[in-house]
């Protein structure tokens, strides 16, 4: 089941920098980053007070299956240090699933 998320509010970041994909990569919860990760308003580069992405966060802490579903998105360190992690290139790709937001679209 995919969360409801307030656009709005999905890229809020509380007093140390952390946002809701930020938490959720922390503590391993790999459903819930997968929704965040489908949801079309998600800044998956945004950085902590510390400097850390979502990702960056995963590997420190050890979440092999978080680490993967950031991968399966195309969001790797080298694609955040060129700030293209999805291109319009990449959408056009006909193995990209339907029914995903097209911002989003996970490889197979």
């Amino acid at each position: 089941m995919a969360l409801r998320i307030n656009s709005l509010l999905i890229n809020e970041k509380n007093n140390s920098g952390t946002t809701s994909l930020m938490l959720a990569a922390a503590k391993g919860w790999a459903t819930v980053v997968m929704d965040l990760l489908e949801h079309e308003e998600i800044h998956f580069d945004a950085t902590d007070k510390n400097g850390h992405t979502a990702l960056k966060i995963a590997v420190d802490n050890k979440h092999d299956t978080v680490i993967q579903i950031f991968e399966s998105y195309k969001i790797t360190f080298d694609n955040l240090k060129k700030k293209s992690a999805i291109t319009k290139d990449y959408l056009s790709d006909a193995n990209v699933p339907s029914g995903v937001p097209p911002k989003w679209r996970r490889v197979s």
